[in-house]
């Protein structure tokens, strides 16, 4: 697991600590919901060894109820995910089987570089809005600050995201920073089309007919005919 798996557990274990001094005996059960989460956090390390996905979405859950400290968490364990995914979705490609299943999952993104990253246009409202929050929680509503501190969050990871990573012989989509990462074979590919700003990509997935969506206008993008003309080219 990343640092900011274990930053997450260490800032979860102050918190309790925080709560368990300061609440109210009425509220005890707050303490005892925060403690099982807690303890699911811990269990979610388990993923790391064994790959079992019980384990990573047991993880995510407690990692939700910590919110907005629990998102380092999710993110930490969902490219654990996407790492994993990766390595398998390797392994049925051409490269040798030995090559892939020689490496360890963290060192997956070393076997290529992509050709080419599109990033996520920057959120300009986040920052100021969760700033907003933030003071109208100090003043008045403590309730805000939470949000506040989440959209701030988000925005600042938004700013690293490759929503479409583009290789040799395949392409990986991530929509969100805590959404799946989707691998996609240029050879499965069988329509592509720019519909209102919307980049429509069809591919076959284990025989089934698939289509993911991307919005042009959350791209950094500076040629959309460029993208169109290289994804036809597999048609």
């Amino acid at each position: 697991m990343s640092h900011s798996y274990y930053i997450t557990l260490l800032l979860q274990m102050i918190y309790l600590f925080c709560l368990a001094i300061t609440v109210r005996t009425e509220l005890n059960f707050l303490v005892m919901i925060f403690g099982v989460a807690l303890l699911f956090s811990f269990i979610g390390l388990l993923y790391h060894k064994t790959k079992n996905k019980f384990f990573a979405y047991l993880g995510i859950a407690s990692f939700i109820i910590y919110l907005p400290i629990g998102l380092f968490g999710i993110i930490s364990i969902k490219n654990e995910m996407d790492k994993e995914s990766k390595l398998k979705f390797l392994q049925g490609q051409e490269k040798k089987l030995s090559e892939v299943t020689e490496l360890e999952s963290d060192e997956i993104t070393e076997i290529e570089q992509p050709k080419k990253a599109y990033l996520l246009k920057t959120q300009k409202y986040f920052i100021p809005i969760g700033i907003f929050c933030i003071a109208v929680g100090l003043i008045i509503a403590p309730a805000t600050i939470a949000p506040g501190i989440l959209l701030i969050v988000v925005a600042s990871l938004n700013k690293r995201l490759e929503v479409l990573r583009v290789y040799e012989k395949h392409s990986e989509i991530k929509l969100a920073i805590a959404a799946p990462r989707r691998f996609i074979k240029h050879s499965s590919i069988k329509d592509v089309a720019i519909e209102k700003n919307i980049f429509i990509l069809t591919f076959d997935e284990n025989g089934k007919e698939k289509n993911i969506k991307i919005s042009l206008k959350a791209l950094i993008i500076n040629d959309e005919d460029e993208l169109l003309n290289y994804y036809k080219s597999f048609v």
